[in-house]
């Protein structure tokens, strides 16, 4: 009786990309309200757009509860043109504050910093809006949780260097990276595959388009005008036959 075989996940090169990419420590880990908004606009983009559109709410808005309030239109524009999907991105965000404030009553997750790890991923796992990588960003980053965050475009990128299969689905490859870096290894990886995914990883999934194979197929035909020759009269022939 055949097995079907596990996806493919290269350890070996996976481990030393997350050595030799650069990891930049993440300057929100302190203020997990702010990572989670940043998470959930660095989710399937880049760390580029992810900081301009915060830096687009942080100049237009006095602080994360008056974004909070804004309409979904206004809060969309606010996040500007440039950030993927913002109607979706802005929608998501307004849901996740509005839970962090019903819950604290306030935005603010103070009630986490003295919880253990398990009730710290069940607050984050069921914020109204959160994704699977945003609650693992937040957690792996501002609480030290083993949790390694995911998204699509880091799996597109680890497959376009033959790393890991497309057949591996998101929830397999995050375990294989948490019970593949243990301990504090798992921030620094995250941080370096973050930052490999944001420049080289994008390259590389973004193949060009193959040109036309021009084996076998037929010229295109001319559309230039061709001047027609007049066609010479009986009479003009005979007279220069005498």
């Amino acid at each position: 009786m055949s097995t079907k075989a596990r996806p493919k996940y290269d350890e070996r090169r996976i481990g030393a990309l997350a050595k030799r990419a650069e990891a930049k420590e993440e300057p929100l880990s302190s203020d997990p309200v702010a990572l989670l908004v940043h998470s959930a606009l660095l989710e399937n983009s880049s760390r580029h757009a992810a900081d301009l559109a915060l830096q687009r709410i942080r100049d237009r808005t006095v602080d994360l509860n008056e974004y909070r309030v804004c309409i979904p239109q206004e809060a969309s524009v606010i996040l500007g043109a440039r950030t993927p999907k913002a109607v979706d991105r802005a929608i998501a965000i307004r849901r996740m504050l509005y839970d962090i404030f019903r819950r604290n009553h306030g935005l603010h997750l103070d009630h986490l910093k003295e919880a253990s790890k398990r009730d710290i991923r069940a607050a984050l796992d069921t914020l109204d809006g959160v994704s699977p990588f945003v609650a693992a960003r937040v957690a792996l980053l501002s609480y030290e949780v083993h949790v390694m965050p995911v998204d699509q475009s880091m799996h597109d990128a680890l497959v376009s260097v033959g790393f890991i299969d497309q057949e591996m689905t998101l929830p397999e490859l995050a375990g294989h990276m948490e019970r593949h870096f243990r301990g504090d290894a798992i921030r620094a990886a995250h941080l370096a595959l973050q930052e490999w995914c944001d420049t080289e990883g994008v390259k590389r999934s973004a193949k060009p388009s193959k040109p036309a194979s021009k084996k076998g197929t037929k010229p295109a035909a001319s559309t230039r005008k061709t001047r027609a020759t007049p066609r010479k009269s009986a009479a003009t022939k005979a007279s220069r036959a005498r």
